[in-house]
């Protein structure tokens, strides 16, 4: 029996995922909320007439995408090209949290023309992809499980 693909969209984030239209609404809201987030602490803004952003949330990256082989440690990644602007990320929470990571990317690169150090790109990257949101408050700069464990390693 074959899963079903539904898709959830909002302003800015088409998203597709073999998940409830309940969970794929979610993401899509968390991806607006994390879009203004990052538009409150930095001058960039992607612009609003840009297309939406397509997000694939899969259940393994490896199996997922048509670039060729992919390491089975990859848990998302973003693709900006003639064909168009994408990203995937797996479903869990290290899914979520790589995916908040590229669209740092995004969101970085869309709103100015500028390059930047790449510690720089990738600091920033890590330091929002941390963003939780309750309804009361948003916590972002937090420590990043998975990159304790990346260190940590000889």
């Amino acid at each position: 029996m074959l899963a079903a693909w539904r898709v959830a969209e909002s302003p800015h984030f088409r998203v597709f995922g073999e998940m409830s239209a309940d969970q794929l609404r979610q993401r899509a809201e968390l991806l607006e909320d994390y879009r203004n987030l990052l538009g409150m602490f930095t001058t960039a803004r992607v612009d609003d007439s840009a297309p939406k952003l397509t997000v694939y949330l899969v259940d393994r990256i490896a199996d997922a995408v048509p670039f060729g082989k992919i390491g089975s440690d990859v848990a998302g990644f973003y693709s900006a090209s003639d064909g168009g602007i994408v990203a995937y990320a797996m479903k869990g929470e290290f899914g979520q949290s790589t995916l908040l990571h590229e669209y740092a990317h995004h969101h970085m690169f869309a709103g100015t023309g500028q390059s930047y150090p790449a510690w720089y790109v990738e600091g920033f990257a890590e330091y929002f992809m941390t963003a939780r949101f309750s309804p009361t408050r948003v916590d972002f700069g937090l420590v990043e499980r998975g990159r304790i464990y990346a260190l940590s390693l000889p």
